[in-house]
């Protein structure tokens, strides 16, 4: 499925606005993949989610904590780990990072999607 640039809006989720959060894919795809752009002002937490994730950072660096397991990641890093496990994004260092986000969805889609199984 083609996305076009001037179909995505980007989201800007804290209060501060110093983070812009852009979703790559469309609505229903079992592969979800995100553009975070921005220093969060605080840690930021993800209470868990269905599916596969992948951070990989593109510039600048995070730490990542995955139920309770600390990693800070550099530019070039990446790291993998199930989604249902709460999860913390931080900024570490002075440059905004900039780094993808990847979610596979193995057995269930994404809210709007199609189902396994219903012929789409």
């Amino acid at each position: 499925r083609l996305t076009r640039h001037a179909e995505r809006r980007s989201v800007v989720p804290d209060e501060d606005g110093r983070v812009r959060v852009t979703p790559l894919t469309g609505v229903g795809n079992r592969l979800q993949a995100i553009l975070s752009e921005g220093s969060f002002a605080a840690p930021t937490q993800i209470g868990g989610h269905p599916g596969e994730e992948l951070v990989f950072v593109v510039s600048g660096t995070i730490a990542m904590t995955v139920d309770g397991e600390r990693h800070e990641l550099d530019e070039g890093d990446s790291l993998v780990f199930d989604g249902r496990l709460p999860h913390v994004y931080e900024t570490l260092g002075d440059t905004p990072p900039r780094f993808l986000v990847l979610v596979v969805h193995h057995d269930v889609m994404p809210k709007g999607g199609p189902r396994p199984g219903d012929g789409s």
